[in-house]
């Protein structure tokens, strides 16, 4: 009886753990989606299809869970940073309610389908993230003049994810997990997380949050300062990490620039032509506080902020034992993932010409079978180690 219970454990772990990859592989895909430079947040939010088939299988609660996953394993990767996860929070919050609401009042009975229920969690994903740029970046009202286009692109986006959602819950009823062998739990030792670290995440968090609610040019200047020259030490000098705010975010510099240099009111500036003395300065003002908050993102890296991050996820969703596996080994997996979405495009791209809807079935197919497999041969290693 044992050893069919760990069966069963080691298949609902690989299940929930391959959905999550294939949803982290699909933001890693969006990476080579050219953005544009004035709408920076504005994206397919091709994961937001997992979050639905996560909503169906296994309930609202744990596609919370899997939300705080997916963007915490991506940060993990690609780097912490106050800014991006309040982002992708804010937008993922708003979503999973959203869709969780209208699968379990109007889904199950069905009044609405796969494809109407993503849409609306698009909106609600779209609306989050204006509401977070509000209050984190902009705080300019003008930044709703953007809702319309919003509006029409969650449309067509999530259109798009629901097509993928519906066909992601066939693949997965049919696609059966590998019952390979495993230990469970599985084994996870945080005693590299000190006290230390505990406290400079919960300081480095208050600074963020404080340095919101600051608007003296003297005040940010300082601390944007400070934080690299900080950053800078602790990384040994590096030119890289110095500029690593603007070779990545500088579309999202150009949009808040924008925004305050020609929607802010005020005394104009004589020799820029609509260009107000008060836009220029909340440009500088809101310029700093991103570039503290990006230049952050290497700080908590160095202080085990995804220990801690994980840590807290285990108090909160401590009945969730099965998801928390699967984003512990989401983030073991991971570095075997972008060689193999690259190899899936490339693959795509080479049949889409002849067979299109085929070619984009096949990728999807494909992605999930071998991230599958990508976890069941992990846990074997892992069981093979163990023994």
């Amino acid at each position: 009886m044992q050893s069919h219970d760990k069966k069963n454990q080691s298949a609902c772990t690989v299940e929930r753990t391959s959905l999550l990859l294939v949803a982290i592989s699909l933001n890693f895909l969006e990476f080579f989606i050219p953005r544009i430079p004035l709408f920076p947040w504005l994206k397919p939010g091709l994961a937001n299809c997992i979050t639905l088939v996560w909503i169906v299988k296994y309930g609202t609660g744990e596609a919370f869970l899997f939300s705080l996953l997916r963007i915490w394993t991506v940060g993990f990767y690609f780097g912490f940073s106050f800014l991006t996860l309040s982002l992708g929070l804010g937008g993922s919050i708003f979503a999973v309610a959203a869709m969780g609401a209208a699968w379990h009042i109007l889904g199950k009975r069905q009044v609405a389908g796969i494809i109407g229920i993503s849409i609306t969690g698009a909106l609600f994903h779209n609306a989050g993230q204006l509401v977070m740029v509000y209050f984190l970046m902009a705080n300019n009202p003008y930044l709703f003049y953007q809702v319309p286009l919003m509006a029409i692109a969650a449309i067509g986006f999530g259109t798009i994810t629901g097509l993928i959602a519906g066909f992601m819950l066939t693949l997965s009823e049919k696609t059966r997990p590998q019952k390979g062998r495993a230990v469970f739990p599985l084994k996870h030792d945080f005693h590299e997380l000190l006290p230390y670290h505990l406290i400079a995440t919960a300081g480095i968090a208050a600074l963020c949050i404080a340095i919101l609610f600051i608007d003296s040019l003297a005040i940010l200047g300082i601390a944007a300062a400070s934080t690299t020259l900080f950053v800078q030490v602790l990384v040994r000098g590096s030119l890289r990490t110095f500029l690593s705010p603007i070779t990545k975010f500088w579309m999202l510099f150009v949009c808040i620039g924008a925004l305050h240099l020609f929607f802010t009111l005020g005394t104009r500036i004589e020799s820029i032509p609509g260009i107000t003395r008060e836009g220029a300065r909340m440009t500088l003002v809101q310029w700093l506080r991103i570039w503290t908050w990006l230049q952050v993102t290497h700080v908590l890296t160095r202080f085990r902020f995804h220990l801690v991050f994980f840590a807290a996820l285990k108090k909160l969703f401590k009945d969730y034992g099965y998801s928390l596996d699967a984003g512990l080994l989401a983030v073991e997996i991971f570095p075997s993932i972008p060689g193999l979405v690259r190899k899936e495009i490339a693959a795509l791209a080479r049949h889409f010409s002849a067979k299109r809807s085929a070619a984009v079935g096949s990728f999807f197919e494909s992605l999930y079978e071998k991230t599958m497999l990508l976890v069941v041969d992990h846990l074997q290693e892992v069981a093979v180690k163990e023994e």
